[in-house]
């Protein structure tokens, strides 16, 4: 159970601009918590009477105080036509990220105010599934919005969750990436992105950071914010000097944000052939920069 959810988005995956911001999460309407995620494990037994889980379902079940006219369409419109849809949320402590796409249960309420339940489940295997670079899990609530994925592992070139840019080479040694620059070495070029979180929230502040174990050259970190129809509004970075490492970059998100995403770009100087090594790629709220997952 997580508790003191202050906002929630619910994305439509068939139309992408339909996004509803729910802010006023409400306790007391037909007994519900301020905010209800849990998580049930179903287990079979193995050798010598263990269990092993090997099944999660996942519930999430909140009331809110009914919104605008905006609002009660896009729910409407995707309850009604059985779309699916994404979820994610803030909490005082981190992110809450209901990846996986899902169908919603909505229904009104009538208790002094006019409220809306609104419910998702799923069934997802235990853990983080799927293949390298691309392992995850369905459902995430934690400290760093990128953990969503398997940041400590990955493919042969990239951990989960990222991609390379820009004819940018890449390796991966345990939980380390390395990235080796080629023909393309402006500055500014964007040579590892993270995949989109879905962070439909103006106003709130992200925090980008990672860790350099070694030598390498100068390159840039960044946060970049977009909108639904994947168009970066703007790109906050910030330089680092040869054998630095970057940042940590704070950046606030502008009107019409729909996604972050955590960006190495290149600094001043890079020739084909420059390389750098990091690990514990983080996207935090606030600030924040000890690594967590």
């Amino acid at each position: 159970m997580l508790n003191l959810l202050k906002s929630v988005a619910v994305g439509d995956q068939t139309v992408a601009s339909n996004i509803a911001t729910l802010d006023n999460i409400m306790s007391g309407v037909d007994g519900a918590a301020t905010f209800g995620y849990t998580l049930e494990p179903t287990s079979l037994q193995v050798n010598d009477n263990q269990t092993q889980q090997y099944l999660h379902t996942h519930t999430f079940d909140i009331r809110v105080l009914q919104g605008d006219a905006t609002t009660i369409g896009i729910l409407t419109a995707v309850v009604d036509n059985n779309r699916n849809v994404k979820i994610t949320g803030i909490t005082p402590n981190g992110f809450f990220l209901w990846d996986n796409p899902t169908q919603l249960v909505r229904n009104s309420q009538f208790d002094q105010v006019i409220a809306d339940q609104i419910l998702a489940t799923i069934q997802a295997p235990a853990g983080y599934a799927g293949t390298a670079p691309n392992r995850k899990l369905p459902v995430y609530a934690g400290g760093n919005a990128l953990a969503l994925y398997d940041i400590l592992s990955g493919s042969a070139t990239v951990l989960n969750g990222f991609s390379l840019l820009n004819n940018a080479t890449g390796s991966v040694t345990g939980s380390a990436q390395t990235i080796t620059v080629g023909a393309t070495t402006a500055e500014n070029t964007v040579f590892w992105r993270s995949a989109n979180i879905f962070f439909p929230f103006p106003g709130e502040s992200v925090t980008a950071s990672i860790t350099r174990p070694g030598a390498s050259q100068s390159f840039k970190i960044g946060i970049e914010f977009v909108q639904s129809d994947g168009t970066t509004i703007i790109s906050t970075e910030r330089s680092a000097a040869s054998n630095s490492t970057p940042g940590p970059v704070t950046g606030v998100a502008p009107a019409n944000t729909a996604f972050i995403r955590l960006i190495i770009a290149g600094g001043t100087g890079l020739v084909n052939g420059n390389s750098t090594a990091f690990n514990s790629p983080m996207l935090a709220l606030a600030g924040r920069t000890e690594f967590t997952l």
